[in-house]
């Protein structure tokens, strides 16, 4: 129960948040949260950071699911076979926007290859997410589209 190393990560000058985590293939880390820069008001970006081993930063991006969005969140990261990493959150649009669940597609670098929406007019949140054994991936959260008014559970697959 010691802590062995700890470390401060993100901009000083903004809001970060770690939401999830998962250790990498190399040892490292990957972690996933979100990203306020208060001058840019309310604003929130999908954040994702990976480490080395002790901790340290390699490099640091943030990404919009929903461009000129009102914010962007991640909830959940999973590491792909080709070192990439498929990130899964909810994203909403400006103006009562309605919320819908992310999925982003990052490589090894950080760099974006896709950004998918899922989901509305209701709200629809990804929380967390696994490979599926063909290759694609199975998401769930919570939507408010069905049931008696509330919020259920939602799961659902997409193709690689």
């Amino acid at each position: 129960g010691n802590v062995v190393w700890e470390r401060v990560l993100g901009d000083l000058t903004s809001y970060d948040w770690g939401n999830a985590v998962r250790e990498t293939r190399d040892g490292g880390f990957i972690i996933v949260g979100e990203e306020n820069h208060f001058s840019a008001g309310m604003l929130m970006d999908v954040q994702a950071i990976k480490t080395d081993a002790e901790g340290n930063e390699v490099w640091s991006q943030t990404y919009v699911a929903i461009d000129n969005g009102y914010y962007d969140y991640a909830n959940a990261v999973y590491e792909t076979d080709d070192g990439g990493y498929v990130i899964a959150g909810a994203s909403a649009a400006f103006l009562g926007g309605a919320e819908v669940a992310s999925l982003l597609q990052i490589d090894g670098e950080g760099h974006l290859i896709a950004a998918r929406t899922f989901g509305g007019p209701d709200a629809y949140w990804g929380s967390a997410l696994c490979a599926a054994p063909d290759g694609g991936y199975v998401l769930v959260g919570h939507t408010n589209a069905y049931g008696a008014g509330s919020y259920d559970v939602w799961m659902f697959k997409v193709s690689e």
